[in-house]
């Protein structure tokens, strides 16, 4: 009987080890995904600053191109 009671004592010491072992694997898990959380939306944020950025420079290059376009036209034409 007191060997039962020292089993079903032990048993239960290492039933709460292992969930405390539980309850910080899981809070590390929660750091860690907020941490990735952060990362992926700075990320995202530098993606669409560096999206805007090269949407205005391919509007200056189509603006460019354009007025450059409509000048050698404008010069052949005028020849004729």
């Amino acid at each position: 009987m007191l060997t039962t009671l020292v089993g079903v004592f032990i048993a239960l010491i290492n039933l709460v080890i292992r969930i405390y072992g539980m309850e910080r694997d899981i809070k590390h898990l929660k750091r860690d995904y907020m941490g990735l959380s952060s990362n992926l939306n700075a990320l995202v944020t530098e993606l669409e600053r560096r999206m805007d950025s090269n949407e205005r420079a391919m509007i200056e290059v189509r603006c460019v191109a354009s007025h450059l376009s409509a000048r050698l036209v404008g010069d052949h034409s005028g020849g004729l």
